[in-house]
């Protein structure tokens, strides 16, 4: 009994051994995941490096500057090639004070040009020497004469180059011939506005830019300067005790200038307000009146001047006065 179950338990143990083999042979392979290695940081992105500035532009030469233009005086060329154009430096009413243009002929090196001052006798009573480059722009040459305008047309300029021969040139070929238009009235009222309207003319075309003055009396009533018509329109104003007789315009410009007049009658008008304190009186009674003395145009009291009442009778016979 006893072998018989240690057989058995035997048989247990042989069957035992078996089931656990076959559960080894059978059971699926694993294998332990893999652990990978932290990653490495990532770097931070590089900076860029930084920008250049932007080049300066390249530089920009100055514009040439502009050819010089010629007013509207006469231009004379002389034998040597000198382009001569004349100008008022400074205007007054009775003198010019002149200066002069040049525009040299072209070639290499210098120049030198001497300009003298003729009077009625040929005299030389300024003279002034010009320097320069040839072929240079033209340039203006204040000369320091200074002429009377109703001497001007007896004047005459003498220019010598250098190494050349001189030429005698009259001062009116170098001067702008301006035409004057006046219009004004004939009447003017003392103390009151005239208008007055001036066109400045150089053969055809007008002159603008022209400095103008109007006189009365020997006083300057008005001053102006063209517009780009030509013209000057202004009032101006008679003096109280301005005189009949002309009125003087001038106009003047950088190459010329002209003077005109027109004879102006300067009229005074009163205008009188005479009121008495009744309209009927009887003999023996005494007369008040009053007068009330204005000036025209501008209707103001006449002050300090005489008053004169007469009385005439039906007859027109004086009898006060």
């Amino acid at each position: 009994m006893r072998n018989s179950a240690v057989r058995r338990l035997l048989a247990l143990v042989a069957i035992s051994t078996s089931l656990l083999a076959c559960g080894k042979k059978d059971a699926p392979h694993t294998t332990s995941p893999s652990v990978a290695p932290p990653a490495a940081p990532t770097p931070p992105p590089a900076t860029p490096p930084p920008e250049a500035p932007p080049a300066p532009p390249p530089p920009v030469a100055p514009p040439a500057p502009p050819a010089a233009e010629w007013g509207p005086a006469p231009v004379v060329t002389t034998a040597a090639g000198y382009k001569l154009q004349l100008f008022d430096d400074t205007v007054t009413t009775t003198a010019l004070a002149l200066a002069l243009k040049v525009a040299p002929p072209s070639g290499q090196g210098t120049f030198s040009l001497l300009v003298e001052l003729l009077d009625p006798t040929d005299a030389v009573a300024k003279d002034k020497r010009i320097e320069g480059q040839l072929g240079a722009e033209p340039i203006t040459v204040p000369l320091g004469f200074q002429v009377a305008t109703s001497d001007f047309p007896l004047h005459r300029l003498r220019v010598t180059p250098q190494g050349g021969n001189a030429e005698v040139i009259g001062l009116q070929r170098l001067r702008q011939v301006i035409g004057l238009e006046v219009l004004a009235p004939k009447q003017v009222l003392a103390g009151g506005p005239a208008a007055v309207r001036l066109v400045a003319r150089s053969g055809d075309a007008v002159v603008p830019g022209a400095k103008v003055k109007v006189s009365l009396d020997g006083r300057t009533l008005l001053e102006g300067e063209t517009d780009q018509n030509g013209t000057v329109d202004g009032t101006l104003m008679v003096p109280d005790d301005a005189k009949s007789g002309a009125l003087v315009v001038s106009a003047r410009t950088a190459t010329g200038g002209a003077d005109a007049s027109t004879d102006v009658e300067v009229r005074r008008e009163r205008r009188i307000l005479l009121t008495t304190d009744k309209p009927l009186y009887q003999p023996g009674q005494t007369i008040h009146v009053r007068a009330l003395a204005v000036k025209r145009p501008q209707n103001s009291p006449v002050a300090g001047e005489e008053a004169i009442f007469e009385v005439q009778d039906p007859k027109g016979n004086k009898v006060f006065r």
